[in-house]
């Protein structure tokens, strides 16, 4: 398999720090690494999120496509199912509507109330111990 690779032709990413701290400094650089360090996918399914990071009570939509499969015409059903793991390690399954007149693509906002690093992950199969085939993260703080 082959990997991704990200060539940053910069020194200059210290001014991030500068006057906000780590706050920008640290979410892009935790950007850089999920974007390269993705699992491996069939490259029809696309997970997103609007943001990297949150402030508590905020809330994040997570999107996701599903490219065509050119040789099946099956019926794309309504709610795609995806589970929500927390902080705390808890992990929820969680519902994404189709969004109308998009074939495809599912969406829908959940609130982030708890600190910590929020992941979504789409499984390989119904069970939440299957292994992820796709998964984002959004940091609380």
């Amino acid at each position: 398999q082959r990997g991704q690779v990200l060539f940053l032709a910069t020194d200059e990413t210290w001014r991030l720090r500068s006057p906000y701290g780590e706050t920008y400094y640290d979410a892009f650089w935790h950007a850089c690494v999920r974007t390269v360090a993705r699992p491996h996918s069939d490259g029809r399914l696309t997970l997103e999120l609007d943001a990297a990071v949150r402030k508590p009570g905020e809330a994040v939509q997570v999107t996701l496509r599903i490219e065509p499969d050119q040789k099946a015409a099956e019926p794309r059903p309504e709610t795609f199912e995806l589970f929500h793991r927390t902080p705390d390690g808890a992990r929820t399954a969680r519902n994404l509507q189709t969004v109308t007149g998009e074939s495809g693509l599912y969406r829908a906002t959940f609130a982030l109330e708890q600190p910590g690093l929020h992941s979504f992950l789409v499984r390989r199969g119904p069970s939440e111990d299957a292994p992820p085939l796709l998964r984002e993260d959004v940091l609380v703080r």
